[in-house]
């Protein structure tokens, strides 16, 4: 029944998903022996899995109204694009369990990095600048734990932080749980700190990297230009308290894999995309620029002498060696001083 309602054939990985789902909420309430009270159901279904009435409605109308037409509940559809992390073994429940989290992830998934691409922060931001739909970035951390972010802001070159409320923080692995930001009444100054994106560091303070929340010296979560000495805190101003990294004790991580999916309908996906591949245009014309700019530069230096005086100076120096002879053929010299050797 399951497989044919909700498009799932491996029972294994259905299950757990169900059961990574579950112990989330067993956690609410203190673990899996405590009876769970209803409030603490709806208070765990409206923060962490707000979609998951949509599966639960889907299974009762099956069972109730088998004989009408309905839309189902739909799994993110990955467009038989590869992944790291949704595999064989790990799609179904990986994908259950995402497609909880927010409505729009039960659309058409479109990648926009994956470490195919070259694992490097510069092919990252590559492929990220420009961009301007939602997007789950997803990370497994070399020493355990899969964890990320949910953005709905174009991505762009930044020293100061932007964003939305919109976007959210999550972990999926060992246990799901879901940061999003802050109820307005507890918000601070700080509260707005919702993402970065910055490889130049011109600004006083600014870090060279990604990050999400948090201040510059301290971000919740923040990917260095190595993808190593990252960092993923328990708290800050602008998400919910808690821990990304397997051990809630563990600040910094190396990265063992990385994606980033573009999530939404084609036309948002076609769109989003099209406004990445402006800004690779205009990156690259720059790019274009500034090296024309140089050689013109070095030609000015060329035809003013400038080069010339420096690359040749140092005959000057030379000429006034009574060791040393400066030969006519194309400024040779030859030396009167026996050079010894040095073995070592």
């Amino acid at each position: 029944y399951t497989d044919r309602e909700f498009g799932i054939t491996d029972n294994v990985s259905y299950s757990r998903g169900l059961e990574s789902l579950v112990d989330s909420l067993a956690n609410e309430e203190g673990g899996a022996s405590v009876p769970i009270r209803i409030k603490t159901f709806l208070d765990w279904a409206d923060n962490t899995a707000p979609m998951i009435a949509s599966p639960l409605e889907t299974f009762m109308e099956s069972l109730l109204f088998a004989s009408i037409n309905r839309a189902t509940f739909q799994l993110p559809d990955l467009q038989g694009q590869p992944s790291v992390f949704f595999d064989e073994n790990l799609s179904c429940s990986r994908l259950f369990e995402i497609s909880s989290l927010a409505p729009c992830f039960c659309g058409k998934f479109q990648r926009v990095f994956s470490p195919s691409d070259g694992f490097c922060f510069n092919r990252l931001q590559h492929s990220l600048l420009g961009y301007s739909g939602p997007t789950l970035m997803i990370i497994k951390a070399v020493s355990g734990g899969v964890f990320g972010a949910f953005t709905t802001s174009q991505w762009r070159e930044s020293p100061s932080f932007y964003g939305n409320s919109d976007m959210f923080l999550f972990r999926l692995e060992p246990q799901l749980k879901v940061f999003r930001p802050i109820e307005e009444a507890k918000q601070t100054k700080l509260s707005k700190n919702y993402m970065y994106f910055n490889s130049r560091a011109t600004a006083k303070g600014a870090v060279n990297g990604l990050g999400f929340g948090g201040t510059m010296e301290k971000p919740r979560l923040f990917i260095s230009e190595t993808f190593e000495g990252c960092e993923a805190g328990t708290f800050d101003y602008t998400f919910e308290p808690g821990p990304l990294l397997a051990s809630e004790w563990d600040r910094y991580f190396d990265i063992e894999d990385i994606e980033v999916w573009g999530i939404g309908t084609e036309e948002i996906l076609s769109d989003a995309l099209k406004q990445r591949n402006q800004q690779q245009g205009i990156t690259a014309s720059n790019a274009r620029k500034a090296q024309m700019v140089d050689k013109s530069a070095l030609l000015c230096d060329f035809s003013a002498g400038f080069m010339e005086n420096k690359m040749f100076s140092h005959q000057a120096h030379v000429s006034q060696r009574t060791d040393i002879n400066i030969s006519s053929n194309a400024g040779a010299y030859s030396s009167d001083v026996e050079v010894s050797r040095c073995e070592a």
